[in-house]
């Protein structure tokens, strides 16, 4: 009987330790819209009140978007700071000084803080202590774009130089760089070697991840300060020519747009077959993900420049009118009419540039910025219906006159569509794999031990008989 209390004793603890690891390990959002795919999407309970947990105060505003991982929030603030608070009760644990104001949202990958500053320099830090690992300085003007790091690369765009960089995320060394007519306020999504990226020259550019070779690019009517979020092989992205676009994810081919109110710059949230996007028209929209129809849109006092988070269908998002909105929505698409289809524009023909390897952190000089092209685009909206009611506004949360806060609302960490459940089908399978082996190793090892006696006992009763 001993054995056997042994042998449930150890599989309860496995099982427990298993249990408690699965939340934990999905409980970080490590970089802006949560993943390399941009998906803006976290898993877990969604924040249905608007209870203030605490909040921070630094000594400007705070543009950039937090990454929460291990218990820790990472933001920067236009008081030139890098944060880094514990997400339970708000204390700092360290800050960094850049030489201006931050707006870039930290990416945090294996112990290192990743973040552009409005000096031109991108700093790697200690996640732990704040210490600076490396810094590459692209100019004196702004780096808006938000780092992606994917296989030991860090990709950002620069503000003032029109140029995306590879960077070594070891020592920041320069592994590529590659050259638009624009500056890039845009954050890249890299998706299976690929890394898509807008800019101001009015392009939707997908580069080699690897080599920096342009594979295709597509031509909107205006910037592209929208950050581009990937799924299911298509591109969703924003303009400032109002519309929001869907792009083939391999070629660059036109699939649809949506025609707003005002400039998008927001960048795009995708979960169950709907796109979350703000607009300047003041408006929040839901968009069927497969054709562009309108499924619903929710009206607020101002602008929408923030880009919705999504937490359990409820969809969390910001409005210049200086509220923090809650809306719940149908999680399912109504059926709709197949739009007409609209002549699909090739994608700007543009030759591949070769990168530019540099042995150092030293960018290469970029030539002087043309101006973005303001022509009406040769798209037009195919998406006319009629949208099903307007979602119910669960909570708004709106700021009294103070100093500058953070308010932080910790969402678990997002996956990309249907990532969640594979996951969690390879956790339970290892578990189980698991749980046999400890079975099996112990039966064994059991019966080794009762027939090493067995043996002993029939030895000693045929040495009695003697």
């Amino acid at each position: 009987m001993h054995k056997y209390r042994i042998i449930a004793a150890i599989i309860s603890i496995i099982i427990v330790s298993c249990v408690v690891w699965i939340p934990l390990s999905n409980a970080d959002w490590t970089m802006f819209r949560a993943d390399t795919y941009h998906s803006g999407v976290g898993t877990g309970a969604a924040a249905l009140t608007s209870t203030l947990v605490w909040n921070y105060p630094t000594g400007g505003h705070v543009f950039s978007s937090p990454a929460v991982v291990a218990g820790v929030v990472y933001v920067g603030s236009d008081d030139d700071n890098v944060y880094a608070l514990n997400a339970v009760s708000g204390t700092q644990l360290w800050n960094y000084t850049t030489g201006k104001g931050v707006d870039s949202s930290p990416t945090v990958v294996n112990g290192v803080v990743y973040v552009g500053s409005d000096d031109g320099t991108i700093y790697a830090l200690s996640a732990t202590t704040g210490a600076q690992i490396w810094n590459v300085t692209f100019s004196d003007e702004s780096v808006y774009s938000s780092p992606a790091v994917v296989n030991g690369l860090v990709y950002v765009g620069s503000y003032d130089t029109n140029i995306i960089y590879a960077l070594d995320a070891t020592n920041g060394s320069q592994v590529w760089n590659y050259t638009t007519s624009g500056s890039i306020f845009s954050s890249p999504a890299v998706v299976e070697g690929v890394l898509y990226i807008g800019s101001n020259d009015g392009n939707v550019y997908a580069l080699d991840a690897t080599t920096g070779a342009e594979i295709w690019s597509f031509t909107t009517g205006n910037e592209v300060d929208s950050s581009p979020s990937v799924a299911g092989g298509v591109v969703y992205i924003g303009s400032y020519d109002e519309f929001v676009y869907a792009l083939n994810a391999t070629s660059g081919a036109y699939m649809w747009s949506y025609k707003t109110g005002g400039h998008v710059t927001s960048s795009p949230a995708l979960l169950g077959g709907i796109l979350y996007i703000g607009s300047w028209d003041d408006k929040v929209y839901a968009l069927n993900a497969t054709n562009g129809l309108p499924i619903w849109s929710y009206i607020t006092s101002n602008s929408v420049e923030s880009s919705p988070a999504v937490v359990n269908a409820i969809v969390y998002v910001g409005s210049q009118d200086g509220n923090v909105y809650a809306l719940s929505g149908s999680s399912t698409p109504a059926p709709t009419p197949t739009p007409t289809p609209t002549p699909s524009p090739t994608p700007t023909a543009t030759p591949s540039q070769t990168p530019t390897p540099t042995p150092t952190p030293t960018p290469t000089p970029s030539p002087t910025p043309s101006p973005a092209p303001t022509a009406t685009p040769t798209q037009t909206a195919t998406t006319t219906s009629k949208p099903t009611p307007t979602p119910t506004s669960i909570a708004t949360i709106t700021p009294t006159p103070r100093e500058t806060t953070i308010t932080v609302i910790i969402s678990p960490k997002a996956n990309p569509p249907n990532a969640g459940l594979t996951s969690s089908i390879v956790i339970v399978a290892i578990i189980v794999v698991i749980i046999v082996i400890v079975i099996l190793a112990l039966t064994m090892l059991f019966r080794g031990r009762t027939k090493a006696k067995k043996d002993e006992t029939q030895k000693t009763k045929y040495l009695g008989t003697f």
